[in-house]
């Protein structure tokens, strides 16, 4: 019995000391190469702009009569590198705008407080110094989508329309728990700085219509980069299209069309949408 529980000891120590070292590799490799990518910081896009005494990130292109202005979700760590491939379709005929709070992208980090009020508040002056007048189509991502309709309660003449890209909704914060959820950022927060983030990869949030070379991290990198991936593929000069094979039979139009948006069956040639 002492036998067993001796090497029973050995064998924990031995995988204690192999994730020890596994965690030491992992962050000096972190900062090596954080420490390496500091020139490409040098060219990041956008402008930074003094909002509240610090500096917020704000990038534009394009022309047009209408602006969007895009708007990340939660923990995105470079939102005008994440919203890139969609923009970049849309930049011929709209203004596009893109806002990295504090905390995000070339952005400062700040330890203030972070309401959507106080957020809403700061994006408007950084949008304002930048001379980015309203009216806005607002593009939100994920829990952004919390801003963007307090934006449009608040102040609707600046809120032309909101295009949610798989925008959050308040009713998906009624069960939410906040706890779990603190505890949950922190710990993501550890395994960032030990560099544990760069070997994360999951493309379970991707849309299912994406076959599986799409969803490769190569191919893919973001929720919003799919959403460009579907615009070109089902979106062709102001007209959207179809493409036999890529979705579910549509008994209404007869295409194969349908995908799922917000966990509900939705075509994207006739919009014919069924829940539950």
């Amino acid at each position: 019995m002492k036998k067993a529980i001796k090497i029973t000891g050995k064998i924990l120590l031995v995988l204690l000391i192999l994730i020890i070292l596994f965690l030491l590799v992992m962050f000096i490799s972190n900062r090596i190469m954080m420490n390496s990518e500091k020139e490409l910081l040098k060219t990041y896009p956008g402008e930074l702009v003094e909002v509240d005494g610090h500096n917020m990130n704000v990038y534009t292109h394009g022309k047009g009569e209408n602006t969007l202005v895009f708007l990340s979700g939660s923990g995105t760590a470079a939102p005008v590198l994440d919203f890139k491939s969609l923009y970049s379709l849309l930049e011929d005929d709209y203004r596009i705008a893109v806002i990295e709070k504090y905390g995000y992208g070339a952005a400062d980090v700040v330890d203030e407080e972070r309401s959507f009020d106080t957020i809403l508040e700061q994006d408007r002056k950084a949008l304002e110094k930048q001379g980015v007048n309203a009216p806005y189509i607002l593009c939100p991502h994920s829990m952004s989508g919390i801003e963007a309709i307090l934006w449009a309660q608040k102040y609707p003449d600046e809120v032309k329309a909101i295009v949610g890209l798989d925008m959050a909704l308040p009713r998906h914060y009624d069960e939410l728990d906040l706890e779990r959820a603190e505890k949950m950022e922190k710990l993501a927060s550890v395994a960032s700085k030990l560099g544990l983030t760069r070997l994360f990869y999951t493309d379970s949030a991707l849309p299912s219509v994406l076959d599986e070379n799409d969803k490769k991290p190569d191919q893919i990198l973001s929720i919003p980069d799919a959403l460009a991936k579907l615009l070109k593929r089902y979106y062709t000069n102001g007209q959207i299209v179809s493409e036999q094979g890529n979705g579910e039979f549509c008994s209404k139009c007869g295409t194969y069309s349908l995908i799922m948006v917000e966990g509900c069956s939705t075509c994207t040639n006739c919009n014919e949408s069924r829940c539950g």
